[in-house]
């Protein structure tokens, strides 16, 4: 099957030219604003904004999430996981705000508003983490593990705790609300807060339910076979993959449906992230993980084998690169790559695409860079020319796909050079994070409910574990061969019961056959 197009999502302003490759980790007393959270889960319209650029994109999955950047669904929803196991899961016409996502002496501080809409929010807090919501005219922040549920309403706002506690901020003064309790404010009452024991659950609660046993399920069977620092990516493991011992290099993973032809770093493309230079964001539902944690390994039996390893700084692509005229390419880290030695990877082929194409969204290729022309291996993409450049397209081209229009019910200006299959944005020069994501809402997006619609809401009640093509792989052991990209999340999925081995059933590593490098 071909490889459907990728567009970059990303865009920024000005253009760094010294950034970097790798986040930084932080040392005792920094502060650091170099964190990355993952969109998990997209179902139907989603939209993304960032601080440093005017207007909305399509969201995608595994969208790298930083702090500024606002997402809103339309007629859809959207899951965002956290690297300590955090998640936020956003219902249908809801925008939230990503304010903050920063780093304080190893522990991690998360900001977020929620300007309309729904959202539901599991908190797993480490040691001294800090996760603080707004919604309306209420704070919520979290001291222990709890789950919440936060309505944004055209006439007020409530948050509903579902576990554990949490302590809110109203009306000038703060009360700890404890689990099956919500406290509502009223925006033409705000010095009255209500109150009251939850009300019965709807189908939006059902899903986010499903979606938290789903989660629950694939991470506790993968973290068989691995132990990492980060759980953002790891119930995808367990979901669309095995694991294989590979000798000294312990257990690995692959996924499932691929053939001795697949090649990592191939269905997906590059995007520009301030601070983090070329990142990697893939069209495979399980690419996350394997993609910015790890390196690969070529097995003569198994093929590509993704090696956990450490799990250093997240990575925004694990991946050595080459240039020839007017082409660039790249090749997976490896495990025993050692200094000043050609990439072990290297053997295995070389993935590339014009500077131009990179740019486009055009197709990725394996082979040579251009005929005739030695592939050159680029010491350090911050400082070589040709990269730069490179660089310099991809974000130029990132910049010409955003569509800016007037907001919700107003005039509108739209820029020509963006596809006609964009979506509808709103344009502010208004820089600040909070009142940008309250100015600034996608067309698309209706205007918030009354506090006494949410009894009636109508959200489509399904669950999501696996699509039906990667299950059937996973029952049978099939590989659909080829470099056709994974399926996408689909809305009838099956439960995670039925479709997934349960960890008892699922042989352990060292029951496997090992392979051979």
């Amino acid at each position: 099957m071909t490889r459907p197009k990728f567009l970059v999502f990303f865009s920024a302003v000005a253009f760094l030219l010294a950034a970097t490759l790798l986040a930084p980790a932080t040392r005792a007393g920094e502060y650091s604003h170099a964190r990355v959270v993952r969109l998990s889960l997209i179902e139907g319209e989603v939209q993304v904004s960032a601080a440093d650029q005017p207007g909305w994109q399509k969201a995608v999955v595994n969208l790298p999430v930083r702090e500024g950047m606002t997402l809103a669904t339309g007629q859809g929803r959207a899951e965002v996981e956290f690297e300590n196991g955090t998640t936020a899961r956003i219902a249908d016409n809801s925008v939230l705000n990503f304010v903050e996502l920063a780093l304080a002496d190893g522990s991690k501080v998360t900001r977020l508003t929620l300007t309309q809409g729904t959202a539901t929010l599991y908190a797993s807090r480490g040691h001294h983490d800090t996760l603080e919501v707004q919604g309306g005219k209420l704070q919520i922040a979290t001291r222990d593990n709890s789950r919440f549920r936060i309505d944004v309403f055209q006439d007020g706002s409530s948050v509903s705790v579902l576990k554990g506690n949490v302590e809110v901020t109203a009306a000038g003064r703060t009360e700890r609300l404890n689990k099956n309790q919500t406290l509502a404010l009223r925006n033409d009452a705000p010095d009255q807060l209500a109150r009251e024991h939850n009300p019965p659950g709807d189908t939006w609660d059902r899903w986010v339910s499903g979606r938290e046993e789903a989660l629950n399920v694939g991470r506790a069977d993968s973290m068989q076979y691995v132990s990492p620092r980060v759980s953002d990516g790891l119930s995808d493991l367990s979901y669309y993959g095995s694991w294989y011992n590979y000798g000294s290099l312990g257990n690995c993973w692959r996924p499932y449906g691929v053939s001795m032809g697949w090649s990592p770093f191939y269905n997906g493309g590059w995007s520009f992230m301030p601070g983090f230079g070329l990142t990697w964001v893939s069209t495979e539902p399980w690419g996350w993980m394997p993609y910015h944690y790890g390196s690969w390994a070529f097995s003569g039996t198994q093929g590509w084998l993704w090696v956990p390893g450490q799990f250093g700084s997240w990575n925004p692509g694990g991946v050595h690169w080459y240039r020839g005229p007017g082409v660039v390419g790249w090749v997976p880290n490896s495990p025993n790559d050692r200094s000043g030695a050609p990439p072990q990877n290297l053997a295995h082929g070389v993935i590339s695409n014009t500077a131009a194409g990179l740019a486009s969204g055009l197709p990725n290729r394996r082979g040579a860079l251009s005929s005739g022309a030695a592939a050159q291996l680029v010491a350090d993409p911050r400082t070589d020319e040709a990269m730069l450049r490179t660089v310099q397209q991809v974000k130029a081209a990132q910049m010409s796909r955003i569509t800016t229009v007037g907001a919700r019910g107003g005039a509108s200006a739209s820029s020509p050079s963006v596809a006609s299959s964009a979506v509808a944005v709103t344009n502010t020069v208004d820089r600040n994070p909070a009142a940008r994501a309250e100015a600034a809402v996608p067309q698309t997006i209706a205007a918030p409910r009354p506090m006494a619609a949410r009894a009636n809401t109508s959200t489509p009640a399904h669950v999501f574990i696996m699509p039906p093509a990667a299950a059937t792989a996973h029952q049978n052991g099939s590989s659909r061969g080829g470099n056709s990209s994974s399926p996408s999340y689909s809305p009838s999925m099956p439960s995670p019961r039925a479709s997934s081995p349960s960890p008892a059933s699922r042989p352990a590593p060292t029951q496997r056959s090992t392979p051979h490098p």
